[in-house]
């Protein structure tokens, strides 16, 4: 047996995961309610089958009444067809088909219940036990016949809760599901009752018709202090966009007159009195022209090597009679060419240095 644990909480006891049945006859397998209605037929219920069923042996197993099969994979249904209603009956009161490993599940047509049915009953009173279940087995006994029946209590414990189960059977010649009662009394307190396809009921104001999660006389739980807070900041915080629609003006069209109106309107941006008198109409404004800028020319720049295409010219100075060819070229708009090789100033001054040691050649030349 698994060690049980050293400390649980209140409601982890005190909890309907906690409680146990006490039936001494087993419930039917299932309780689920089949996709259809044929009466004719019977379905297997394989929804809690393992994986590893052999689907060989639920052909051989079922009978040799069965005429035809539905299967429906999503449902886990398998549904089963006989010759008539008679061989269906007796196919469903086995209770479960018998494989070489599993038992499966049983269950009759959708709107009719097999011929045991398990009850479960809700707020019941808590009073002696034995008085208890005589009252309940009177109050059932009406409408169908009781096999077993007893309360769910606390694991472990023989504490009762306000919960019990029952196993009846229809009575001879009637239709169990037709003769049932979803509400009884004991003591004068209201008891519901419920089964595989019975109508749905409410424990918050015990009635039928709804579940208590949509009951209309259920009132909300008040808020706790952290909804609240979370209420107030949620009323406090603005999204980015609302915050720039807020804090952005209203601004007049340019061009339109303002609103005479409104005389306590602020008018926000350029009136149209300063746009027409400061800046002229934009078809009268002057183009900028495209940019062709031409780099300044300087002549008596130490960097500059002039060029001429057509002449050369020969200057000589009067301090130190010595000749300098100086190539000098005009360009029509008086800048240099783009097309002519501008040369640097490594060049410039080994031409000037090569002059200076040759003062024959430039003697010569003149």
């Amino acid at each position: 047996m698994p060690e049980q644990p050293k400390f649980q909480q209140l409601f982890e006891i005190f909890s309907w995961d906690n409680t146990q049945r006490n039936l001494d006859i087993t419930p039917p397998l299932s309780s689920r309610i089949p996709p259809a209605a044929n009466a004719n037929s019977a379905f297997l219920d394989v929804q809690k089958m393992p994986t590893t069923l052999d689907g060989r042996e639920v052909a051989t197993a079922l009978p040799e009444s069965a005429i035809g099969v539905k299967f429906r994979a999503d449902t886990k249904f398998i549904q089963v067809f006989f010759g008539s209603e008679k061989e269906a009956d007796q196919f469903i009161n086995e209770g479960h088909l018998q494989t070489d490993n599993m038992n499966i599940p049983i269950v009759p047509p959708k709107g009719k219940l097999p011929p045991r049915t398990l009850l479960k009953m809700e707020n019941v009173p808590i009073m002696a036990r034995d008085d208890l279940e005589m009252k309940l087995r009177g109050e059932l006994g009406k409408a169908c016949c009781v096999v077993d029946i007893a309360p769910i209590t606390i694991k472990g414990t023989k504490l009762m809760t306000s919960r019990w189960e029952a196993i009846v059977e229809a009575t001879p010649n009637t239709n169990l599901s037709s003769s049932l009662q979803s509400i009884i009394e004991i003591e004068g307190q209201k008891v519901l009752i419920s089964w595989p396809g019975s109508p749905p009921s409410c424990l918050q104001c015990l009635t039928t018709g709804h579940t208590r999660r949509n009951c209309p006389r259920r009132t909300n739980t008040a808020p706790t202090a952290t909804q609240e807070k979370g209420k107030e900041k949620q009323k406090q915080m603005k999204s980015y966009a609302e915050m720039v629609a807020q804090s952005a003006p209203m601004q007049e069209p340019i061009g339109e007159e303002p609103n005479k109106e409104n005389t306590d309107v602020i008018m926000v941006g350029p009136t149209p009195q300063s746009h027409e008198t400061d800046n002229p109409p934009l078809d009268q404004r002057p183009t900028t022209p495209e940019h062709r800028t031409i780099p300044a020319y300087d002549a008596s720049s130490p960097f500059t090597v002039q060029q001429h295409d057509e002449e050369e010219t020969y200057n000589q100075t009067t301090n130190d009679n010595q000749a300098k060819r100086i190539r000098t070229y005009v360009s029509p708009n008086g800048s240099p060419s783009r097309t002519q090789p501008r040369k640097n100033l490594f060049s410039a001054f080994a031409l000037y240095g090569s002059k200076n040691a040759n003062p024959a050649n430039n003697d010569q030349s003149q």
